[in-house]
């Protein structure tokens, strides 16, 4: 039953020689290390692209508060045409205006993907306060704040900036993967490279096995030739002793 047992646990015969699990498990530590770190950077990478987006978004939402401050006199899409006037524009980033939950103009020609979701402008004319959100997918990613202006009857109207950070997203986990390809390629290139240079310092244990199945009774004078100064040089040594 035990050797039954030991027999099912045991190694495949492929990976039962101590040389070929050693490199495996170094192969497979080395690879499981890079990913972690690649996942690790990933999160402090799309971390850093937020801040940025939320950042970049602030800047122009205040700026947008205060012009409404300055120029509380006049009509809504007037202060919407002003501010995209003397609008900026900046990589990536874009302003939309809606009146009366209605697409009223925005910095520059709407997405596809806004384009195609009518909803999300719904949803934007909606809000009463202040509102921010992160849109995360394996397709897009992008950051929003919307600013609602609000009257005793409800939301006049609604200002959104929004700063897409897809391209940025898409091509640095993109040089993540290739990275950790490159590695896996490359781990296994010193793998094969390292499996054969190491069957040198590991001869003197094949050497003691095939003597002492030599060894009979009869014939104790047979020695392994050991060379080097390491450890396994000195269990040979002893053997001969």
């Amino acid at each position: 039953m035990k050797k039954a047992i030991r027999k099912l646990v045991s190694w495949p015969a492929p990976f039962r020689n101590v040389r070929t699990r050693f490199l495996v498990w170094y192969f497979l530590l080395t690879v499981a290390t890079t990913a972690s770190v690649l996942l690790v950077t990933r999160h402090i990478y799309c971390s850093r692209l937020d801040a940025k987006a939320e950042a970049s978004l602030v800047e122009e939402v205040e700026r947008f508060q205060r012009m409404t401050i300055q120029t509380s006199d006049i009509e809504v899409d007037e202060l919407f045409d002003q501010f995209l006037t003397d609008y900026v524009p900046v990589q990536n980033e874009m302003v939309v205006t809606v009146i009366d939950g209605q697409f009223h103009k925005a910095s520059q020609p709407l997405p596809d993907w806004l384009q195609n979701n009518p909803d999300l402008i719904a949803q934007w004319a909606g809000f009463r306060t202040q509102h921010r959100q992160q849109v995360a997918n394996p397709d897009q990613r992008f950051f929003y704040i919307v600013e609602p202006l609000t009257t005793d009857e409800g939301v006049q109207a609604t200002f959104v900036a929004i700063f897409d950070s897809t391209e940025a997203y898409q091509a640095g986990t993109g040089a993540m993967k290739l990275v950790l390809l490159v590695s896996i390629g490359v781990l296994g290139g010193f793998s094969i490279v390292a499996w054969i240079t190491a069957g040198r310092p590991l001869r003197p244990l094949q050497l003691i096995n095939q003597t002492a199945r030599n060894i009979t009774e009869s014939d104790m004078t047979r020695r392994i030739v050991a060379e080097g100064d390491d450890e396994i040089t000195a269990v040979a040594t002893t053997f001969n002793a």
